[in-house]
């Protein structure tokens, strides 16, 4: 719960009535598989962790902070490389709570608070994949005999290249 989990995936009958009474649980869904529970009390998943704060969030990438002062707010997911925050539009940096979870220093006013995610490697892999379409172009659009030409070397290469490693580990 404290951190903003919602329900538990168990397997079926993995708890007694009694330890469901007892926690405060609510069974939600139950087949032969998995039983599914509420949890009673799970933290919001975003809050003000500093100052104040009444945060509303239309989806989980935007809240509206409406602050009296300058305050952090929790947003209970991963702290995870990639991620990019702006407050109107200006980016800002993304801290971390107890090393797991992001915040972010909001000032005084009302703001809105977006967050994106972009894979650390994506251009790269963006540019991996326009260069093979490019070297498949061109493979493509020329003369067989070149082709022919090329692709020897390439295998050539290969071979080496892969008996030279193969040799020195």
């Amino acid at each position: 719960e404290a951190i903003g989990v919602k329900y538990v995936i168990t397997f079926p009958k993995l708890f007694t009535a009694k330890q469901v009474q007892a926690a405060g649980l609510k069974r939600v869904f139950h087949d032969e598989i998995s039983d599914i529970y509420l949890l009673p009390n799970p933290k919001p998943y975003v809050s003000t962790l500093s100052g104040a704060c009444s945060n509303q969030s239309t989806d989980k990438d935007m809240i509206v902070a409406n602050c009296s002062r300058a305050s952090t707010i929790l947003r209970l997911e991963q702290s995870f490389p990639g991620w990019t925050a702006t407050i109107d539009g200006r980016p800002v940096p993304i801290g971390s709570y107890k090393g797991l979870m992001q915040t972010v220093s909001v000032p005084a006013g009302q703001h809105m608070v977006r967050f994106y995610f972009e894979p650390p490697h994506v251009k790269l892999a963006y540019a991996a994949l326009i260069g093979a379409v490019a070297i498949i172009a061109i493979e493509y659009c020329l003369p067989d005999r070149t082709r022919k030409k090329l692709s020897g070397l390439v295998r050539s290469t290969a071979i080496r290249t892969f008996s030279s490693e193969w040799r020195h580990p």
